[in-house]
């Protein structure tokens, strides 16, 4: 399941009532990846280009 970017952005404008940019999710899902690492040379975070995010299963 892709979520995409604006959803991202929703969800977390609901829950903090903060104003959040869309660099913002980029930033974080870097951070996010660094924290999680690589398991058998894949990110567990996979980019669907101009869509948004989804787990990855290996």
């Amino acid at each position: 399941m892709v979520v995409t970017r604006e959803r991202l952005i929703e969800f977390i404008e609901e829950r903090t009532g903060n104003y959040i940019e869309d660099n913002t999710v980029t930033v974080h899902m870097k951070r996010l990846r660094e924290k999680l690492g690589k398991y058998q040379g894949f990110d567990y975070i996979e980019t669907v280009r101009g869509i948004g995010y989804r787990w990855k299963n290996n």
